[in-house]
Parts: structure tokens; C-alpha cells; sequence
């Protein structure tokens, strides 16, 4: 993890792994959760990606500025740039889950041409180690 300043002056703590040089995935997380919400992806991605994952503002070690004005949406996208600028990514994808899905969403819909096409995931993805089916109960 490491502390990245925006532009904007938020910091947000972020996990950045991969190479520096291959295509870049910017992972965002949902409510109320944080950038571990992809451990179990980032390392299977992370040899072909640089994958990108911030506590967003308001989680974990990130900012917390006061007041609800500091969390609509269209600050949470700009932060996504914003971060994308200080980490020198000029091309990304951006993948989000539930609240981060719907940031996702705009940051796809803001026009930037540094924005791939988006993909979002209502949950995030289990190993199929850990999934078990749910017991049955009798009727």
C-alpha cells in the first residue's frame, strides 16, 4: 500500500501491482468495503496488469473530508482521474462492485478518452474453493 497525493489534494491509499508498462486496471470498491475487496483478483490479474485498487475517499486510510458535500459522485469520478494522472496511467479500464460499480459507471460515461469500456461486478468474485452450496432445508 502506499499513500498517493491527487491532484485535488485527497490522498488515497492504494494497492498498485503489476508492470508499470502493461495495460492498467482501476479496481473500485463498494460500500462499506475497501481495496481488499480484489485480494483474491489483483494477484491473478497482476502478471498481466498493472491493477490499481484504492481505499476511495472517506474508507480506511484515504481522506475523510467532513461533510457529505465532499461524496457525490461526480468528486468520486474525478478522483479516479485524478488518480489515474498522479500514477502517470494514460489508458486504463475501470472495474467496480456495488457502489464502485455505479462510479464505474460514470467514470465510463464521462467521455475521457483515458476510460475504457467499463466492467462491473455486483459482487466480487469468489474462488471456487470457497464457494459451498447453501444447505437445504426440508419442507
Amino acid at each position: 500500500m502506499k499513500t498517493v497525493q491527487l491532484g485535488n489534494g485527497i490522498e488515497l491509499q492504494v494497492r498498485d501491482e503489476g508492470p508499470r508498462d502493461a495495460p492498467a486496471l482501476i479496481f473500485l470498491h463498494g460500500f462499506p468495503e475497501s481495496h481488499r475487496t480484489w485480494r483474491h483478483q489483483i494477484p491473478y490479474l497482476s502478471g498481466r496488469y498493472r491493477c490499481v485498487a484504492p481505499d476511495q475517499r472517506g474508507y480506511r486510510h484515504s481522506s475523510k473530508p467532513g461533510g457529505p458535500e465532499h461524496y457525490r459522485a461526480s468528486l468520486l469520478v474525478g478522483d479516479v482521474f485524478a488518480l489515474a494522472d498522479a500514477l502517470d496511467i494514460g489508458q486504463f479500464t475501470v472495474v467496480g462492485h456495488d457502489w464502485g460499480g455505479a462510479i464505474a459507471w460514470a467514470v465510463a460515461m464521462a467521455g475521457q478518452p483515458c476510460a475504457d469500456p467499463v466492467a462491473a461486478a455486483p459482487m466480487p468474485a469468489a474462488s471456487p474453493a470457497r464457494l459451498s452450496p447453501m444447505p437445504r432445508t426440508p419442507r
